[in-house]
């Protein structure tokens, strides 16, 4: 089928979409249950019906675009992304997959093209984990992973829960039990995404065949030294919990390099109490973020990291807790819907390359029910998660017609 999405509408959505979360220190930080995301969210269920689709929103803030199939009772074909984004980030992230499975819809219903399975396009809430520091939220929330105590127990820098934060939005936490979908609903899931690394823009390549996505863990280490005065007390005397934690630290990047070549490690979040000039940290949190592809390299990091926690703070006389706050296992795509995405792209004639994703995704949640594959485009030197983030509107489009074709493909054309 010869069927052309249209690449510039997509753009003037996207640029409409980046409208909302503008942070006045640069980029953009569209945090979930804000004012600003939930303004985005309704333009976007205002366009899935304007392209037919009927538009629910569980009560965590899910939203689902239906498009019927021909047979509806078949499992659905979906696709989709998140809106919410990072600190003063970038306007690609998840937004390119939310919109290209909308361009995707809006073109299949403009053509008048009737397929088999239902379609249906997903904006999971909460992706990122930003604001609350507990990635993948919607996602899980969706598999039955996620408890009422959860939803109390995780707060943002303001003391505001996520169930709080749910109940002023809108959503409704005490509904919980309502999220969780039936594993047999979905015939399969595609997602289309920014690559957020080097790889595609390096070799030239407008479309990457996802073949996988590492495992990551988030660990969370809080030290608790003691709080003296920076002036009276002498060296010997201290119990400096960041000093600790900075020693830690700088280990997590050796760690991370013995660990195994496509092994990362990052402390991208890290919390100092009292924090003020002439104190002396009583308190340090931190999180950890290591990664890998292979899951015996995870594994090696995860432990060499913890033995360093405890051997730093034994040294210094700082009491420590450890605690593992997120776990996803690497995850493998299944051959055909690889296979699928390398043919819909050399039907449009599309070269491309194989490649796995460092980067997490709402996908990976849905490997445990359903079969799964993504579709990547290239980043602008590598960056995301910044103002500087950019992905090319061209490539754009040309990663949402890949998707086009592909979903076609799954929920088979009726002619």
């Amino acid at each position: 089928m010869s069927v052309k999405i249209n690449g510039e509408r997509l753009k003037e959505r996207l640029i409409a979409l980046s409208e909302f979360g503008k942070d006045i220190d640069g980029g953009w930080s569209r945090f979930t249950w804000t004012d600003e995301y939930n303004r985005a969210k309704e333009l976007l269920k205002q366009w899935m019906e304007e392209a037919g689709m009927t538009v629910r929103e569980d009560p965590m803030g899910n939203v689902f675009g239906h498009l019927a199939g021909v047979d509806d009772s078949l499992p659905v074909v979906a696709a989709g992304s998140h809106i919410d984004g990072v600190k003063c980030g970038g306007m690609f992230d998840g937004n390119v997959g939310v919109l290209g499975a909308l361009e995707v819809i809006t073109t299949i219903t403009e053509n008048k093209i009737k397929t088999r399975n239902p379609l249906e396009v997903i904006i999971f809430v909460e992706e990122d984990g930003a604001r609350f520091n507990w990635r993948i939220l919607g996602g899980r929330a969706l598999l039955g992973e996620v408890t009422r105590e959860d939803l109390d127990k995780y707060k943002d820098k303001d003391g505001i829960s996520i169930a709080q934060a749910m109940k002023a939005s809108g959503s409704d936490p005490d509904k919980l039990n309502e999220v969780k979908i039936d594993p047999k609903k979905y015939k399969c899931y595609y997602e289309l995404h920014i690559e957020q690394s080097h790889l595609l823009e390096s070799e030239g390549f407008s479309v990457g065949v996802v073949e996988g996505i590492f495992g990551s863990v988030w660990i969370k280490a809080t030290l608790k030294g003691r709080t003296d005065h920076a002036g009276a007390t002498p060296m010997k005397f201290r119990k400096d919990a960041l000093v600790a934690a900075s020693e830690i630290n700088v280990a997590m990047e050796r760690i991370a390099t013995e660990s195994g070549e496509t092994t990362v490690g990052t402390v991208g979040w890290i919390n100092v109490q009292p924090g003020t000039i002439n104190t002396i940290p009583g308190k340090v949190e931190l999180v950890f973020d290591i990664r890998d592809i292979d899951e015996n390299n995870l594994e090696k990091a995860v432990n060499s990291i913890r033995e360093f926690c405890s051997e730093v703070c034994k040294k210094r006389n700082i009491e420590l807790q450890v605690e593992e706050v997120v776990r996803f296992d690497p995850i493998h795509f299944p051959k055909h819907m690889i296979d699928a995405v390398d043919e819909a792209a050399k039907e449009a004639g599309i070269a491309s390359m194989r490649i796995a994703s460092g980067a997490g995704h709402d996908a990976q949640i849905l490997a445990k029910i359903t079969d799964v594959g993504m579709i990547f485009t290239p980043s602008k030197g590598g960056l995301s998660h910044c103002p500087e983030e950019y992905t090319d509107y061209e490539d754009i489009a040309k990663g949402t017609q890949v998707l086009f074709n592909t979903i076609l493909k799954m929920a088979e054309v009726v002619r």
